[in-house]
């Protein structure tokens, strides 16, 4: 598997890494991951609002996460990093002062 963001500053010291095998190719993959994204972004009781993804490298990416109480979660847009169809994204996250790219890839 291969990091889209390349080299990715950690925070903290820490590193997250989750992995899954999936009997599919990378591109049933990438079309589970892309054309129902709000389905699997956020856990249910939660819902997410897509209100703008442009799949290419410099593309909008903006969302809402709306809770079961009304709550929400989700910033200003942000903007793809890296885009390989059929292989994974790269947005920039951020987490307290410090910000990071992360990326999901296959």
């Amino acid at each position: 598997m291969v990091d889209p963001c390349g080299d990715v500053p950690v925070l903290g010291g820490f590193e997250l890494a989750v992995e899954r095998h999936i009997a599919a190719s990378p591109e049933v993959v990438w079309r589970a991951m892309t054309e129902h994204l709000p389905e699997w972004w956020c856990p249910q009781p939660w819902r997410t609002e897509v209100h703008a993804i442009e799949w290419r490298a410099g593309g909008v990416f903006h969302m809402t996460m709306h809770g079961p109480d009304g709550e929400t979660a989700g910033g200003p847009a942000g903007v793809l990093l890296e885009v390989r169809p059929g292989g994974g994204w790269c947005l920039p996250m951020r987490s307290g002062r410090d910000g990071c790219r992360r990326g999901l890839s296959w």
